[in-house]
């Protein structure tokens, strides 16, 4: 007010909402009686409700959300990061850590601006590790012994020559009895495959 001694009342200034909101400035003149009114509309912007995700990059490759992820065997952990399409959401994730063979549930959780949010679940597959314990080969001086369980060789033979390859890249092979006396000797082969379990094949072998 130009007058100093003219008040003002303001009301309509605090609790804005969304939308349009009136501000109304009364101001009465010295002798108290005189008013006049002055009205102004504020116009505050909504805030954002995009929720929505415009791209999800998963241990380093970034494509389009898919629900379904599928991980190598032996995977503990995923590393996914959510791009929102607002820049004023905000991106939460669980079920990323601690993974098992098998089906695992992740979530990412996008929020808006004004405080609502999309879930977006994935199904994260993890292979299981190979139980596979069989042999490709096993030789012993230099005969194929797979399916035998007994073979003869040269008398006076103190030291064997063996081998085994297991089928599986993940399986690894113990071969013990190398050293023979003559009579019946026991060649064993352990194959341990990738999940941890274990297989015995075992040729006696004579000198």
């Amino acid at each position: 007010a130009q007058d100093q001694n003219a008040s003002v009342k303001v009301a309509g200034n605090k609790a804005l909402v969304a939308g349009a909101n009136v501000v109304t400035v009364t101001v009465t003149a010295a002798d108290g009686s005189t008013e006049r009114a002055y009205t102004v509309t504020v116009n505050v912007a909504a805030l954002s409700n995009d929720s929505r995700l415009i791209g999800v990059r998963v241990n380093g490759v970034t494509n389009s959300y898919n629900p379904t992820i599928n991980l190598p065997a032996g995977s503990g952990s995923l590393e996914l990061v959510g791009f929102p399409t607002s820049s004023k959401a905000t991106v939460s994730y669980s079920g990323v850590t601690n993974l098992v063979a098998g089906n695992n549930a992740a979530v990412i959780k996008v929020t808006a601006e004004d405080g609502t949010f999309t879930e977006y679940p994935i199904n994260v597959i993890v292979a299981s590790l190979s139980s596979d314990k069989s042999l490709s080969s096993f030789k012993i001086q230099g005969f194929n012994v797979l399916g035998k369980s007994k073979i003869n060789v040269l008398p006076g033979t103190t030291k064997l020559h063996v081998s085994a390859i297991a089928n599986a890249a993940g399986a690894s092979v113990t071969i013990t009895g190398r050293d023979i006396q003559p009579g019946l000797n026991d060649v064993v082969v352990t194959v341990k495959a990738a999940d941890g379990t274990t297989q015995t094949y075992t040729v006696k072998v004579k000198a």
